[in-house]
């Protein structure tokens, strides 16, 4: 059975726009990657986790991020990767869609952070945070 494309939701602004519409297309070309994509035992992300991403990304992704890449894992996850001035950043959606890996890279100090998350608005509130106190 093959999944729907996503469709805009109604979102405010242009920079929100923009970045939405390229967040449901680069999910809606993941949804047409075919098994094995990466090589022999790739998977395939499971639309329904496609869709959670997109749900996630619509909810709670921020003008002032800019426009996220979104790419397959090869374990059949979801990365979500941007960059904040210097600073690198990537979430990483688990393949059961059960949460989320953030990894902060900041290649003035080589420093690496990584922190579990979760999928509900209390992960989406630290990452945050996290970006409030490091933009200031």
């Amino acid at each position: 059975m093959q999944s729907q494309p996503l469709r805009n939701k109604h979102v405010s602004g242009p920079v929100v726009r923009a970045a939405h519409t390229a967040s449901i297309r680069q999910i809606n070309e993941l949804k047409q990657l075919g098994p094995e994509w990466d090589g022999p035992g790739s998977t395939t992300p499971e639309p329904a986790l496609l869709d959670l991403t997109a749900d996630w990304l619509g909810k709670h992704w921020h003008a002032s991020l800019g426009i996220p890449d979104i790419c397959p894992t090869s374990d059949g996850g979801v990365s979500i990767s941007w960059e904040r001035g210097v600073i690198e950043h990537s979430l990483d959606v688990r393949p059961d869609g059960s949460g989320m890996e953030w990894c902060r890279y900041d290649p003035r100090t080589l420093q690496t952070v990584e922190t579990e998350l979760t999928m509900n608005g209390q992960g989406w509130d630290t990452l945050q945070a996290d970006l409030d106190k490091s933009a200031a």
